[in-house]
């Protein structure tokens, strides 16, 4: 199947709440100083974490929207190859070298993946509406669009794009799925979250990450039988599709922790066992050990998981209370001042 292109279709212009965009009267691209600051502490990596976790989150998929790209495959497929291979430095080469003799849509929309996964929201929008402008209509693009628009925090333009996509491609539960942890992470509207979520998995059953979600969204809306169980069912979807995907398993063992830590230890050390580099997993495996009493098998998960991220504020408190436990006071007197330092800076924004 080929591109469909429409000639002449524009991108509306909507006006964001929080980043406006008056796109006539604005230099150049169209953005303001603001939302170029959010990009620029999102690709150098000192944006405080709220700011770059929530892109991070909801862009959970690398490879973003890449099994439905066999016509961008037909007409590019030194690109597609690029792009399953995560090479997105070499994609934004090759990209850049090809829209030099030709202005095809699919090379805006291959750029504009690339500086997606890059944390370049900016840039990102750029090439992707310019896609948009020269007739892309299909849905991978307005999905992507609409996950740079998140990035930037013009949510508005965010549900625009899902809603796009939706039109676009209805049997495809992926803008679904977005849309509902756009309402769990930011909105806190659970129950929104979980009419979304379900739409997701009414056309993908298969889809663990949102069937994850709707576990969350069922445990903070105190249903938490209910939650238990769709965990565990989760668990279930993510051995059976040999996925390495830690979510459920540090959610319940989380969930179970107060009740019985006996029976979240295995959930806590699977979840680090499959995906070891996200300090979530770390920190819920050390509160295991704490409340099982035994501090000295929590010191070096902790100490691992400040090592891979220095800055996270409840991970120094955490190390406080270990150390106090071991009978190390300077220890923990210094884990306590870097703990209020972070605090100092990030406020309740970060934990």
């Amino acid at each position: 199947m080929r591109t469909r292109y429409i000639a002449g279709s524009i991108l509306p212009m909507k006006i964001g709440l929080v980043l406006s965009l008056v796109f006539l009267i604005c230099p150049t691209d169209g953005f303001s100083q603001s939302a170029r600051d959010i990009n620029k502490r999102g690709r150098e990596g000192s944006a405080p974490e709220y700011i770059l976790a929530r892109p991070g989150v909801i862009l959970e998929d690398p490879a973003l929207a890449l099994k439905n790209l066999n016509d961008g495959a037909e007409e590019f497929p030194e690109l597609h190859s690029l792009a399953r291979e995560r090479k997105w430095a070499e994609l934004e080469n090759k990209a850049q070298s090809l829209l030099a003799v030709s202005d095809e849509p699919f090379l805006h929309y291959w750029l504009g993946i690339a500086h997606l996964q890059r944390n370049d929201f900016v840039h990102a929008a750029i090439e992707l509406r310019k896609a948009e402008r020269l007739g892309m209509i299909e849905a991978i693009l307005s999905k992507a669009l609409g996950i740079a628009y998140y990035g930037l925090r013009q949510y508005a333009l965010f549900r625009d794009q899902m809603e796009k996509a939706i039109k676009a491609d209805p049997q495809n539960g992926e803008p679904y799925h977005y849309l509902g942890r756009y309402h769990e992470l930011d909105l806190n509207d659970f129950s929104t979250a979980l009419s979304y979520f379900d739409q997701a998995l009414a056309r993908n059953s298969e889809d663990v990450k949102s069937y994850h979600f709707r576990a969350v969204c069922l445990e903070m809306l105190d249903r938490r039988v209910e939650a238990e169980q769709a965990y565990r069912t989760a668990i279930k979807m993510v051995e059976r599709q040999g996925k390495p995907y830690s979510w459920p398993f540090e959610r319940l063992a989380l969930l179970l922790l107060g009740r019985d830590p006996e029976l979240a230890l295995p959930l806590a050390r699977q979840a680090v066992d499959l995906e070891p580099s996200r300090v979530e997993n770390r920190l819920v495996l050390a509160k295991t050990y704490e409340n099982l009493d035994r501090p000295r098998d929590a010191l070096p998960v902790l100490q691992e998981a400040a090592r891979q991220k220095p800055n996270q504020r409840s991970i120094r408190y955490v190390l406080f209370r270990i150390y106090r436990k071991l009978g190390r006071p300077e220890e923990a007197a210094r884990e306590l001042a870097i703990h209020e330092k972070l605090k100092a800076v990030y406020g309740t924004s970060q934990q």
